[in-house]
């Protein structure tokens, strides 16, 4: 919890505070009140704020450093980076109830954050920064649909690609089921060729068959040049 305003750390929350678009023009007894309540944390590369499903209860001011969320049951999900400067997590009037993803900190990074029960009492307070709040959501919201809308294009692409591919190979694929049928046929042919020159046939039933058996294997020749190297 941070520390009374009467001390350092209180004051130097302040100044942090006031170096944020969204704080920066707030009269100073609002900037105060802020300081007392918010809770201060500290994090090294790594570690966890929020884990995905833990019911989402505060409003987080990022001072210093980067967290990344991002939905470890969906590791092709967007992420979500927040950085210094911006204002993350539970925002009034969110329907927002879990997080989404876990969300960790990617440099040492430190932070405030706001419990939901007071957010009330800061908007009665404060309905400038409730108007500015709002307007964040909005933000976050057009954001994500737009990395929904984009991943949803890439997952689209991908499968007609594979679709692609699939048209592609399969006549390849065909060719060569029938060449390999052509070449059994071939072979029967070849059989019974041999089993009717032990009965008496004329010449032009022979020449018929000599006919048959050198286009077969033409045709045999043909397919297996063309066939993709």
């Amino acid at each position: 919890m941070a520390e009374n305003l009467t001390s350092e750390t209180g004051k130097t929350l302040i100044d942090d505070l006031r170096k944020i678009e969204v704080f920066s023009d707030l009269p100073q007894e609002h900037l105060a009140w802020l300081a007392e309540k918010f809770e201060e944390i500290h994090l090294r590369p790594g570690e966890i704020i929020a884990q995905e499903g833990e019911p989402a209860e505060y409003l987080t001011v990022i001072l210093e450093g980067e967290i990344r969320m991002q939905r470890s049951s969906d590791p092709d999900s967007p992420m979500y980076r927040g950085f210094a400067g911006q204002v993350t997590g539970l925002l009034p009037y969110s329907r927002l109830t879990h997080y989404p993803g876990t969300g960790r900190a990617v440099l040492p990074t430190r932070l405030v954050r706001l419990h939901k029960n007071l957010f009330p009492e800061m908007l009665q307070r404060m309905p400038q920064l409730g108007q500015r709040l709002v307007a964040i959501m909005a933000d976050r919201i057009r954001e994500t649909t737009r990395l929904e809308t984009q991943r949803d294009k890439l997952m689209a692409l991908g499968k007609l690609s594979a679709g692609l591919a699939h048209e592609l190979n399969n006549p390849a694929a065909a060719a060569q089921r029938a060449t390999a049928s052509l070449r059994e046929t071939l072979e029967t042919v070849r059989d019974a060729s041999i089993r009717l020159a032990r009965h008496a046939l004329s010449i032009e039933q022979r020449e018929l068959i000599i006919h048959f058996e050198r286009k077969a294997g033409e045709y045999t020749a043909t397919r297996r040049s063309a066939r993709p190297k």
